[in-house]
């Protein structure tokens, strides 16, 4: 059996929204971990496992209608992910 890889995504977010982000996805132990990338331009990574993306995948995607969340794609894009 092999281990999941992490997966690893990144979103801005309005700065104001960081701390309320990582307390969320923290309070879900072993589910996901939130590091800032560039807290000046709200720039936040999300790594978790490939095993827990639907469930992650969910979360961010309720999280979306409380809070502005926009996917930084590869190449530096952003690509809207909320219903704001």
């Amino acid at each position: 059996m092999t281990a999941p890889r992490e997966v690893f995504r990144s979103f801005q977010v309005a700065r104001k929204d960081i701390a309320y982000l990582h307390f969320v996805l923290e309070s879900y132990e072993g589910l996901a971990v939130l590091s800032s990338a560039d807290k000046s331009s709200g720039t936040v990574t999300v790594r978790y496992p490939s095993d827990l993306a639907e469930t992650v995948n969910e979360l961010l995607t309720a999280l979306g209608t409380e809070i502005a969340l926009k996917k930084v794609r590869g190449d530096g894009k952003q690509e809207t992910c909320s219903t704001r």
